[in-house]
């Protein structure tokens, strides 16, 4: 999304750590491999990618590319709040093009050298479209409320934290206002996003520690 800044949180370093040597495994057994990190609204999942990011880099001497799946929601960002008003029922996944994305993961992973991916302008309202070369990267990470539910990856991370824990960083972030029909959503979202711990195959727990699915989300 278009002035999106994501910044570079040491938090995270812990829980990235523990993650990297099973990527660095991964990496052993196939040439490209591609990481889905999912969880709800404001729980840390770009700073989570932000982190994976640089220390792939790091690791493997190759940065790798991250999808945000902000970008790939069928509508604008106000189109899409005032359908929710018109009718609640259409949140959840429907509203992203998971097929789309599935596409560019399954597109990056047999070695096509460009994609043309879809680019939120919350300002504007729009969405435009940007060509990125992704041939030379061996590792693709995307980021999102759904990301779990996609088909071609390699690895799924579930980060724990729901949005009652996150409330604050929302609040920072100052994207979506703190109201009433928002926290609807959320609440919502929460419903449909909690069954996806199961479908991960590493959690990240509230304390931003690498665990597995043993502990009760609720």
């Amino acid at each position: 999304m278009i002035g999106d800044d994501i910044q570079y949180h040491s938090d995270y370093e812990l829980a990235v750590s523990q993650l990297l040597p099973s990527i660095e495994q991964k990496l052993k057994e196939q040439e490209r491999i591609v990481i889905a990190i999912g969880g709800e609204s404001g729980c840390g999942k770009s700073s989570l990618a932000k982190v994976l990011s640089v220390q792939l880099e790091q690791l493997t001497g190759t940065e790798p590319y991250t999808l945000h799946s902000d970008d790939y929601f069928k509508l604008p960002p106000k189109d899409n709040h005032e359908a929710r008003l018109k009718d609640f029922s259409r949140i959840g996944p429907e509203e992203v093009d998971l097929e789309l994305l599935d596409t560019h993961s399954e597109l990056f992973k047999n070695g096509v050298k460009n994609i043309t991916k879809p680019l939120v302008d919350y300002e504007k309202n729009e969405i435009l479209k940007k060509t990125i070369t992704i041939s030379l990267r061996n590792s693709l990470i995307i980021e999102g409320t759904y990301a779990i539910l996609l088909k071609n990856t390699d690895i799924r991370v579930f980060m724990e934290a729901t949005f009652r824990d996150s409330e604050n960083r929302r609040i920072g972030r100052d994207r979506d206002p703190i109201n009433e029909f928002n926290n609807r959503v959320l609440e919502k979202e929460h419903t449909i996003i909690k069954a996806h711990r199961e479908l991960a195959d590493f959690v990240i727990s509230k304390s931003l520690q690498l665990t597995y699915k043993t502990k009760k989300y609720d």
